[in-house]
């Protein structure tokens, strides 16, 4: 035990570590560690002078407190040091040094020794009657704090005068003791104890932030009246927490109720929100914690934590523990390369295992990544359910958009199911987003018009014309700066007519971007039927395939049809097929994959398989949805023609093969699958069995009349480009340079007349021209052009049709 004999003060610091005592040696390990432990001792010594013993873990817990940068010593360290400064502070104040030992006496010895853990050993005088609340005479400090119990009080005896004395008394009657002062104060264990069991406010700074999150519960006051446009989720939720309310029906059954599920979905999907609610409606605890806050540099802290998650979650039941983000601690062991990953994995699967039925814990994982979650974790016992929430269709959003704007101020005229329409591919978060801006819009709107009302700009600081178009930006910048420091109240009046209008979510629409286009999936297309001209017949057929399925869904069900699941669009290249395919989503409204054939090969094996899984599950999770695959025939060529060096090929096919399997006998669920190609020769005939591509559709060269319905769809009716009135669409669609044009050919010799007609303009002096595509220029783009299908290629192209599109005779 070391005391500081010139402080007249013991401590529980211990002396078998204790070396390299002096100035020189001290300073060198910390230069600024004497100066700062002479101050708190100088502070302990002034608010405590009837007490003679410093506790060892008060004066680390307060240095590192108020010096963070002590938080990243280890605590052996950190005693070693603040016992060595000590040291140093009693040997400065006088120069001679006291040798260290213990007080005696001859009637009464208090030893206070440490050695691992602290512990008090008494010896008093046979003649003194022991006092009996002490049961154990060589007990822990923290057995003996049991042992007195919580209304008693350790004293920490004193003389008032220099020598020991000795002094008889009653037991239990310290305060009758002649000149002794008595301190009373609650007794309190000096066992350090670690991070996680402490209270948060003597915790380290860098923990404390941590620990006042984890394992914390709270109360929600969020239910299921709070969500809209997820009704088939919340009923299978409400399957999987039924046994927190009514525990019997499972008991009587003899089966173990689920323990938890996995949320996993897009982000912005309501994962978060949907946890909250649950434990809102079943109005118990939540717990909820983001799951990289369970990792700890130090080896072992991680999974501790973890189980003192569980075990708070355990006390605190019935509760709701819900781990965000699941996927940073668990991911597949087999790809990790750190041993810690491992070790986190297997604590989490342990603590879901040891969850007992009667704990009444429901445990919910959220992760937009299911597929990289290990195996072990979604099996049966522990997440025992996986519930998708996808990006919601066309009846959701208008679900969502009523619950998000029943306390605006909306207009009457706004049509909240044009706005389900214009909002493809949105999630509940971009839809939240989309109101914010839209409310901001008409706040800007109606303070462009209160400028005007309070005449904040005068009239003598109004620009003439020329500057306000030369510097609008700045102009409106510098008044909206005006109306932002002028002291004019703003009286309700004014502002008690504001409403936001169909005109403010138009313009919300152009700057709020969905989640899903920015993961690179691309949602409806803004291509419609008006962009595309001819092409009636295959139309047609692509509504019977494509939109009845989604606009007529109860009569498919009443007559017990299955729902076609694929269609293919062969051709010349520039016909079309793409557009089509934009077109046919477009106008149902539905959600749009696009796929380049070559872009999901990849060099490493298991790879381009692994990317032809996750595109059809991106598309079951946001159905309705089209998946379109440009160029099939580099992504599904003939088997037969492989070599060994193909094989990696091969996977792919029958990858592609399988998935398109899981849609057969009209399970697909509004899954549906279009390719386009210029070479079906090439394509592997079981690609094209019905069942996976049901129906091949030929998508040729237009003709005469055809080609007029391009030009005028390219020229937007003679608006875009302007045409000048000597411009006879119909005389070039049917002009014989133009027989063997493509709708891509068209548009090219439209686009070549523009840059001819410009390039004529700029070179022009004439001030008053006008800008407008004329006849010649038409004529001299056709010079210019040439058809991109020959009259070999045409023929080619008629032997496909009759082989694959044309009906059977």
């Amino acid at each position: 035990m070391l005391r500081l004999h010139n402080f007249d003060l013991q401590t529980n610091f211990s002396l078998k570590y204790l070396t390299k005592t002096s100035l020189q040696d001290v300073q060198y390990s910390d230069r600024f560690i004497i100066p700062r432990v002479e101050e708190y001792l100088n502070r302990f010594m002034q608010s405590a002078r009837k007490r003679r013993f410093l506790d060892k873990e008060l004066i680390i817990n307060a240095l590192r407190s108020e010096y963070p940068e002590y938080n990243r010593k280890p605590w052996g360290v950190m005693s070693n040091l603040v016992a060595r400064a000590l040291v140093v502070i009693d040997t400065l104040k006088d120069d001679k040094p006291k040798p260290i030992d213990d007080v005696s006496s001859e009637g009464s010895t208090i030893d206070i020794m440490s050695s691992g853990e602290e512990y008090i050993d008494i010896t008093l005088d046979p003649s003194i009657d022991i006092n009996p609340y002490i049961t154990d005479v060589n007990g822990s400090a923290s057995e003996i704090a049991q042992e007195v119990g919580t209304n008693s009080f350790a004293c920490d005896i004193t003389t008032n005068g220099g020598s020991n004395k000795s002094a008889t008394c009653p037991p239990n009657d310290f305060e009758n003791m002649p000149n002794w002062t008595i301190d009373k104060m609650p007794y309190k264990s000096v066992k350090r104890k670690s991070n996680l069991d402490k209270t948060v406010d003597g915790m380290p700074t860098p923990l404390k932030k941590v620990c006042q999150q984890l394992g914390t519960a709270e109360e929600v006051t969020l239910t299921f009246d709070d969500l809209a446009g997820c009704d088939s989720v919340l009923l299978e939720i409400c399957q999987l927490i039924m046994h927190i309310k009514h525990p019997e029906v499972y008991k009587t059954l003899g089966v173990s109720p689920p323990k938890g599920f996995l949320l996993h979905g897009p982000p912005g999907c309501g994962k978060t929100l949907l946890a909250q609610a649950v434990a809102g409606e079943l109005k118990i605890p939540l717990i909820s914690i983001a799951a990289p806050q369970l990792v700890v540099g130090i080896s072992g802290e991680s999974e501790k934590r973890v189980r003192k998650l569980f075990e708070t979650a355990v006390k605190s039941a019935p509760c709701v523990l819900f781990i965000d983000e699941v996927d940073s601690i668990s991911p597949h062991r087999e790809t990790t390369s750190r041993d810690m990953e491992r070790r986190i994995v297997a604590q989490l699967l342990s603590s879901l295992d040891n969850l007992k039925d009667d704990d009444k814990v429901i445990v919910i994982g959220a992760t937009n990544r299911p597929d990289s979650l290990d195996p072990a974790l979604r099996r049966a016992g522990r997440f025992d359910r996986e519930v998708c929430l996808g990006i919601p269709d066309r009846q959701s959003r208008r679900a969502m958009l009523g619950l998000m704007c029943k306390n605006l101020r909306i207009d009457p005229t706004v049509s909240l199911d044009r706005l389900s329409e214009l909002t493809p591919g949105y999630v509940g978060a971009d839809l939240k987003s989309l109101t914010r801006e839209a409310a901001t819009v008409a706040a800007n709107r109606t303070i462009e018009a209160i400028k005007k009302r309070l005449q904040v700009i005068s009239d003598g600081d109004k620009p003439d014309e020329t500057e306000q178009l030369l510097s609008s930006n700045k102009n409106q910048i510098k008044n909206t700066l005006k109306l932002l420091r002028s002291d004019n109240f703003i009286p309700i009046e004014e502002v008690s007519d504001i409403q936001i209008e169909l005109y403010d979510f138009e313009e919300a629409l152009k700057k709020v971007v969905p989640s899903s286009k920015r993961e690179g999936f691309v949602t409806v297309p803004n291509v419609t039927w008006d962009d595309i001209g001819s092409l009636k017949k295959i139309r047609e057929e692509l509504h019977m395939a494509m939109l009845a399925p989604v606009t007529h869904a109860k009569e498919f069900t009443a007559l017990g049809l299955d729902v076609p699941t694929g269609v293919l669009l062969c051709g010349p290249p520039g016909c079309g097929k793409t557009l089509l395919a934009k077109a046919v989503a477009n106008e149902a409204g539905i959600n749009f994959i696009s796929i380049k054939g070559p872009e999901l090969l990849n060099m490493y094996v298991g790879e381009s398989e692994r990317g032809v899984r996750q595109v059809f599950q991106r598309a079951r999770n946001s159905q309705p949805c089209v998946i379109f695959f440009d160029e099939i025939d580099a992504l599904c060529p003939k088997r037969s023609e492989m070599d060994a060096n193909g094989r990696s090929g091969q996977r792919v096919v029958n990858q592609l093969l399988t998935e398109m399997d899981g849609f057969e006998g009209g399970r697909s669920g509004g899954v549906f699958v279009m390719g386009a190609t210029n070479r079906p020769d090439m394509i592997d005939p079981a690609v094209l069995r019905p069942g996976r591509l049901d129906k091949v559709l030929y998508v040729g060269l237009p003709d005469e009349e055809g080609r007029v319905d391009i030009l005028r769809a390219v020229t937007k009716n003679r608006k875009r480009p302007v045409l000048a009135d000597d411009v006879d669409l119909e005389a070039i669609g049917k002009n014989e340079k133009c027989s063997y044009f493509t709708g891509a050919d068209l548009a090219a010799l439209v686009r070549e007349a523009g840059i001819l007609c410009l390039q004529e303009f700029i070179s022009s002096n004439e001030v008053n021209k006008q800008l407008a595509i004329q006849s010649k220029h038409f004529e001299e783009a056709m010079m210019k052009t040439r058809p991109s299908v020959s009259a070999e290629d045409q023929a080619h192209y008629e032997l496909l049709k009759l082989e694959y599109a044309a009906p059977r005779s």
